[in-house]
């Protein structure tokens, strides 16, 4: 057993110095066929080879992008790997690809690669957003970039992928959009407005009942944003602005506190019934 492993180990090295020296040619390695070795190779119950499978496919993506992903999905349905062992298998470049975000030059496409990884049904939204919802230490230098890319991430998947049955769940993101309005750095404020702007897309006036014990100025802030984004879907109608005001109320039970909709501003009606 010992001699299987260290042959294993010798062969993911010698492949990684084979990509670094000549990268994937057309009568060299082929990028599929290396995927397909690492998939057989991390089925392994030591760690040093899952480490340094992982080492591997961090290089494979560094080579050549996203094509890196579908490739190593493609692979796994004819190798017949799990989806246990493939997510085994990209959870280590996952967590470099959210701490990789944290550069601003890179946090676009880190995002790219994680919104495809989301967009995988053998990966999923539930295990990508579970490596994107955390907090990076506060003592990172990069702290606060870390935690905006996290938020401007999440907020991408959210608008492209929105809630579905076994999903995302809209509780945790909200919670999540909440502590980075919560945050007392401005661009991690406001990239935490962004994500509750992009649920309520997603979700609608749900939203507001994470709302109800925030700030005046955290709720304006989202009812400002909101505003903006039906005004301009809709001409900046008066009963566009007037749905923002009803749903707001629903979150307060305080429904009877607007009248019915109408295209003219009219005076708040006295009629408190629910």
């Amino acid at each position: 057993y010992q001699r299987r492993v260290h042959g294993i180990i010798a062969r993911l090295r010698i492949i990684s110095g084979l990509i670094n020296t000549f990268g994937f040619t057309q009568d060299g390695l082929s990028a599929e066929g290396v995927c397909s070795f690492v998939l057989s190779a991390v089925d392994s119950p030591c760690r040093k080879v899952y480490d340094q499978a992982a080492d591997l496919v961090q290089l494979i993506y560094e080579k050549i992008g996203m094509r890196a992903i579908h490739l190593l999905v493609i692979k796994s349905g004819e190798e017949e790997v799990t989806e246990s062992l493939l997510k085994k298998t990209i959870g280590p470049l996952l967590v470099s690809l959210v701490q990789k975000a944290a550069l601003p030059d890179k946090t676009n496409q880190c995002g790219d690669s994680l919104l495809a990884f989301a967009r995988e049904p053998k990966i999923g939204i539930n295990f990508v957003s579970k490596h994107i919802m955390t907090n990076p230490p506060e003592s990172d230098v990069d702290y606060a970039n870390a935690l905006r890319a996290r938020l401007l991430i999440l907020t991408r998947i959210v608008s492209a992928l929105g809630f579905e049955v076994g999903g995302l769940v809209v509780e945790n993101v909200a919670l999540y959009a909440i502590s980075g309005m919560q945050n007392t750095l401005e661009p991690v404020r406001n990239a935490g407005i962004d994500l509750m702007v992009a649920i309520h897309s997603r979700a609608g006036d749900v939203v507001w009942t994470y709302m109800v014990d925030q700030s005046a100025e955290y709720v304006g802030e989202v009812r400002r944003r909101l505003v903006q984004r039906l005004s301009a879907s809709s001409g900046g109608s008066h009963k566009s602005k007037f749905s923002l005001e009803v749903a707001r109320a629903r979150a307060h039970k305080r429904i009877g506190a607007f009248e019915t909709a109408d295209r003219s501003p009219q005076k708040p009606s006295q009629n408190n019934s629910p």
